[in-house]
């Protein structure tokens, strides 16, 4: 065996590993995007869905004296939508069903839901205040509510008949205007803030 014929062979068997490293990326790549994308997008949802804002409460206002409460925070829910995980053709059955249990008008809740969320894997709130009897019933039910999730948060309550709210101020839904300059410090749609 000469020189050259050695190079040669030592280049061939080089050429063959490369190809065969080649192929073996091209078949995992093909794997993972092809074969196992169904796999790895139930993953990206199910991550998507584990990330929840938990609202802290506002502290309690006391009297001078520290022995009567002027405002107080009431146990309530919040109802939300995940329009991607509502579907398509069972979304208007859906929110006929909630409009009954919320007691809110059908329109007042497609309202809520533009129509450029309809790929969004963000909660819409539809109603906040709703009480545990409420939550119940759609819990009960939930195969009937897909896509429709809760989460609790509390409301203010003035126990002074004739509420000084304006003087210790109150909590609110965030609007539009707020959003746009509080969404980097963390707040989102369904924040609420001190008014």
């Amino acid at each position: 065996m000469n020189k050259d014929s050695s190079i040669k062979l030592k280049i061939y068997f080089f050429l063959s590993i490369v190809i065969i490293f080649v192929i073996f990326y091209i078949f995992y790549l093909y794997d993972l995007q092809i074969r196992k994308s169904p796999e790895y997008q139930s993953r990206a949802r199910n991550l998507a869905l584990r990330i929840n804002t938990l609202p802290a409460q506002r502290g309690e206002i006391f009297d001078r004296n520290r022995d009567n409460p002027l405002v107080i925070n009431v146990d309530s829910f919040a109802v939300n939508i995940v329009p991607a995980e509502t579907e398509p053709d069972t979304l208007d059955s859906v929110i006929i069903k909630l409009s009954e249990i919320l007691n809110v008008p059908v329109e007042y809740i497609r309202n809520k839901l533009p129509e450029n969320y309809k790929n969004q894997y963000y909660p819409i709130e539809i109603k906040n205040g709703v009480s545990l009897l409420d939550i119940n019933r759609i819990a009960e039910n939930i195969e009937n509510f897909k896509g429709v999730t809760w989460n609790s948060k509390p409301i203010r309550s003035y126990l002074e008949p004739g509420s000084i709210s304006h003087i210790l101020g109150y909590v609110g839904d965030i609007t539009t205007e707020e959003f746009q300059v509080l969404y980097n410090k963390g707040y989102n749609i369904n924040s609420v803030v001190g008014k």
